[in-house]
């Protein structure tokens, strides 16, 4: 399949049905889950999702948030890079477009993320969502 043809799959694709399945494996998963990009349903879909604000990330890893509005145009370039991912097989690839770890990496995260008290994550999650929204290099301040 070319690129262009997965492009025109992806023309018709919703979020709704992508975003449901994360929203389950979050639930299922007390709020830690990892996608296998290499044997996953869902893989293609994740850096596209990243561009639309449903998933931002913050270090060496992804956190779930609610896009602010609708960029189009970053969705339509999510796309783009996602289709020259293609390999001479017809495959996509999103694992280049993201930061990735390996699973033993994933399984110590999550180790570590559900060691820790649930107020303590929250206030970590806050801080690194602050430190993307808000980077240190800008005049905005925020209480």
């Amino acid at each position: 399949m070319s690129a262009w043809k997965n492009i025109e799959i992806f023309n018709r694709i919703e979020f709704a049905p992508f975003g449901m399945a994360f929203v389950r494996m979050w639930q299922q998963q007390e709020g830690i889950f990892s996608i296998d990009l290499f044997d996953s349903e869902d893989a293609d879909i994740f850096p596209v999702m990243t561009a639309a604000g449903f998933f931002t990330k913050t270090g060496q890893r992804y956190q779930m948030t609610i896009p602010q509005g609708v960029n189009i145009a970053a969705i339509r370039d999510a796309l783009l890079q996602l289709a020259k991912t293609e390999d001479g097989h017809g495959f996509l690839h999103p694992e280049s477009l993201l930061v990735t770890m390996t699973r033993m990496e994933a399984e110590t995260w999550k180790g570590r993320l559900e060691g820790m008290n649930w107020r303590q994550r929250l206030a970590d999650r806050e801080l690194l969502l602050d430190e993307f929204f808000f980077p240190s290099d800008t005049t905005a301040t925020h209480v």
